[in-house]
């Protein structure tokens, strides 16, 4: 089996904003209209409200042209998932195009603030029959299975909290494996916790946050999956 990265997502968290269901249409207007933006619309042409489970607008979705690719901008969080086909060069767009434009254009511009958590997702597809993953999660219990999800999470608390009154950092490991007879898929997401709240966004070290998760995905899920990146 091989396994192949498919998906880069990036989410930065803030406290609920309930103005956000009424400026969401002004923020997209404004990034697709933008010259200089990684959204315009020669890329970016489609987009929809989100509702929540009553139905309600929390807020839009920017689609691109091959539905790929997708910017969320809603009452909790503000969220980039970009195809790929490579790492690297996925996580320098991410801190170099994409991020400077967002943290300015949407945070600042509209004066979004109090952030509680950023997260980056890498989704794979596996290629081939999953029983060998089966048998790997199973200790050979079970070697055989149609369908099946497996997910768990695991909690680390950030050195600075442990010498820092008040201050309740932590970082957070999410692992999903899916499958079915066709698809064989495996998420790392990798998650930091702010406690209390960071007020402004341009507080928050995002390219060192990035750097350390793709370090985390190399050194703990990689590996624990018993597979290398392909390059």
């Amino acid at each position: 089996m091989e396994l192949n990265i498919k998906k880069i997502s990036l989410g930065i968290r803030h406290r609920r904003t309930f103005r956000i269901p009424e400026i969401a249409g002004g923020i997209i207007d404004h990034i697709v209209h933008d010259d200089g933006s990684p959204f315009n619309l020669d890329y970016y042409e489609k987009t929809n409200a989100i509702l929540d489970n009553a139905g309600e607008n929390k807020g839009r979705i920017l689609v691109d042209k091959g539905g790929e690719n997708s910017l969320v901008v809603d009452v909790d969080s503000v969220i980039l998932n970009l195809a790929t086909e490579d790492i690297d060069s996925t996580l320098k767009e991410i801190k170099e195009k994409y991020l400077p434009y967002i943290t300015k254009n949407i945070h600042k511009e509209f004066n979004v603030k109090n952030f509680n958590r950023i997260g980056v997702v890498y989704e794979y597809e596996i290629t081939g029959e999953p029983n060998h993953l089966i048998s790997k999660l199973t200790n050979n219990t079970f070697s055989n299975a149609q369908t099946g999800l497996f997910r768990f999470s695991s909690k680390e608390i950030d050195q600075k909290s442990q010498v820092m009154q008040k201050l309740l950092d932590y970082k957070n490991y999410l692992v999903a494996i899916g499958f079915d007879e066709d698809t064989l898929k495996a998420k790392f997401d990798y998650q930091f916790y702010f406690q209390p709240e960071i007020g402004s966004v341009g507080d928050i070290d995002f390219n060192g946050f990035i750097d350390e998760s793709k370090s985390k995905l190399e050194v703990k899920f990689l590996p624990w999956l018993n597979y290398e990146e392909q390059k």
